[in-house]
């Protein structure tokens, strides 16, 4: 895949996620609401340039030979992403990311799909979200999203 197809792809997915973001917590109000609207700048402001880094490879690359794009990850990775933001309101915020950052590393896995593949895409998944975990909810005291679930 080439370097500005994936930085397109990876800049628009940030940018899903300060809009999923937004999305769940645009009832916040006050102070927690500041913690939030960081973050959601962050993503989205990385997005953008993501997409425009991408964008501006993209036309160093056109002199360069076609290669081939795996459509069929981009539109599962793409489905998967638009599943996680519908989700994260019904589910919660923590299970939902567990099971999108489980289902992006198999999609994107290029190797090693079998049981250790697996095992180390639900440690990373997992323990991605424990961080995240320990940093919003214990240590800086910022709600997330909740759902059924968590």
């Amino acid at each position: 895949m080439r370097r500005s197809f994936s930085d397109i792809v990876s800049g628009l997915g940030f940018l899903i996620v300060a809009a999923a973001f937004w999305f769940a917590g645009r009832d916040l109000t006050g102070i927690s609401r500041v913690f939030p609207t960081g973050l959601e700048v962050f993503l989205g402001l990385g997005g953008l340039a993501l997409v425009f880094n991408g964008i501006r490879l993209a036309r160093k690359e056109a002199a360069c030979e076609k290669e081939f794009i795996a459509w069929n990850r981009v539109v599962l990775i793409t489905a998967a992403s638009v599943i996680y933001v519908l989700l994260i309101p019904l589910v919660g915020f923590y299970v939902t990311s567990v099971v999108f950052l489980f289902v992006l590393a198999m999609i994107l896995a290029e190797k090693g799909k079998g049981r250790k593949g697996m095992v180390q895409a639900l440690a990373f998944s997992g323990g991605l979200v424990g961080l995240i975990w320990l940093v919003f909810l214990q240590i800086l005291q910022v709600p997330t999203p909740s759902g059924a679930l968590f």
